[in-house]
């Protein structure tokens, strides 16, 4: 819109024209006017324009509200989290759980130290079906995947070819194999043994080659394959400024909440245990619950009334005794502790707030992962998935029916253009 001044301007100047005149100071007044009147309009179409923006917010609240009520909340929680019924929009909540981590196997003892580590921040990923992070490639790392998980690989092959699946490398252990026949879809179904990158080495059969750019690939969780899909993600990382050994950590709320400690024994007195039938060390400087559940580097902790103590520790709420023959004065134990690591249950829980962050989910599947040790996702689920998953009626992977990896899904309308009559279900039929 063209802006058309109120006033034109008259250049007054000293002993010449224009007038000081009536007809002259009428008009500055007359723009005057106009111009109070002008800003008295506008501040009322603000006012008004806030008040119907207001009414459009509190609209929508109540529209968000009637969503909450009519959807049914659903939760899944693991590492991964497989959801199968979600209604598209934000994770009503998110928390993650990580755990210290330690290195090696079997009782710890000094003969056998396990080093714990902790951790400065987390990665959670949210991916849909697929979770294979490349569409096309050979001899290339796809996913990570996880211990004790069953997953289908699948690939639309164009030629005569087969495939490995791998583990670490393209020169690691063979995960999986497959040999596929032209113009197919060919996938193949495993179960993971720990944590490993799973890297793809395909290969041509009888003069073919495994042309990679020709395939979409697919790397989902469940015995079978299903439909493609083309894969999405969305990640957040949490930054806890500090090296952390056990958080509960709610991504959607006030944020992390240390609940475990690290401490490095401080040795007040040594002396012998008649009972236990060995040295010992007290290290003291710590609070924390009587017996309470703890991890250590280099000793197995046993219970009250436990003779058999050499080379494990006991905990009490002021102290935590180490036995240990080797302790023969305080400088002795000091120097065999001063790598010993034990992380406890913090009396005292210690809030690091943190800016919330959300991940947003797709409309039915979606597995969410993370490097933290496992995921709780709450959400609102789209009620004819919620009901099909109550009712097991999972005719795929996910609960939902599928079409084969290469053919599209049926058209429920071909369905009603059938002229075929067929006799009604009866009840007995139904058992």
């Amino acid at each position: 819109m063209a802006y058309t001044p109120i006033y034109t301007r008259k250049n007054f100047v000293n002993g010449t024209a224009p007038a000081i005149n009536a007809t002259n100071l009428n008009d500055i007044e007359d723009a005057l006017v106009s111009l109070g009147n002008g800003l008295q309009t506008a501040a009322a179409d603000s006012d008004a324009n806030t008040a119907a923006i207001s009414t459009i917010e509190g609209e929508i609240s109540d529209i968000n509200d009637l969503i909450d009520a009519i959807l049914p909340d659903d939760s899944e929680s693991g590492n991964p989290a497989v959801i199968t019924d979600a209604f598209a929009g934000e994770c009503k909540s998110l928390v993650l759980v990580l755990e210290p981590i330690q290195s090696g196997s079997g009782t710890p003892s000094p003969s056998n130290p396990r080093p714990i580590t902790g951790r400065t921040q987390s990665t959670t990923t949210r991916t849909g079906k697929n979770i294979c992070s490349v569409n096309s490639g050979n001899n290339l790392i796809i996913a990570r995947v996880k211990n004790g998980v069953t997953y289908t690989f699948s690939i639309r092959n164009r030629g005569n070819c087969g495939f490995n699946l791998k583990k670490e490398s393209i020169s690691g252990a063979v995960v999986a194999t497959y040999i596929g026949s032209t113009d197919s879809v060919i996938s193949v179904s495993f179960t993971a043994d720990s944590d490993f990158n799973l890297f793809l080495n395909g290969y041509g059969i009888g003069g073919y080659t495994f042309v990679d750019s020709a395939y979409d690939y697919q790397l989902e969780i469940g015995p079978s394959a299903t439909q493609y899909e083309a894969y999405s993600a969305e990640s957040i990382t949490r930054v806890y400024g500090e090296t952390v050994y056990g958080v509960t950590d709610e991504c959607t709320g006030a944020g992390a909440t240390k609940t475990k400690g690290l401490y490095i024994p401080s040795v007040t007195s040594v002396g012998y245990s008649a009972s236990a039938g060995c040295n010992y060390a007290d290290c003291h400087n710590i609070t924390i619950v009587e017996d309470s559940n703890t991890i250590c580097n280099m000793y197995d902790q046993i219970p009250y009334g436990n003779t058999d103590a050499e080379g494990k520790y006991k905990v009490y709420p002021s102290a935590i005794t180490i036995y240990d023959n080797r302790f023969t004065d305080v400088a002795t134990a000091q120097a065999i502790l001063n790598s010993c690591q034990i992380v406890y249950p913090l009396y005292t829980p210690v809030l690091i707030p943190l800016a919330p962050q959300n991940l947003t989910l797709l409309k039915g599947d979606n597995v969410i992962t993370t490097d933290a040790d496992n995921v709780e996702v709450g959400y609102k689920a789209d009620i004819a998935l919620y009901i099909a998953k109550q009712l097991g009626g999972n005719l795929g992977n996910r609960g939902a029916k599928s079409a084969p990896a290469d053919e599209p899904a049926d058209d429920p309308k071909e369905e009603e253009k059938s002229d075929e009559i067929t006799e009604p279900v009866t009840k007995e039929a139904k058992k």
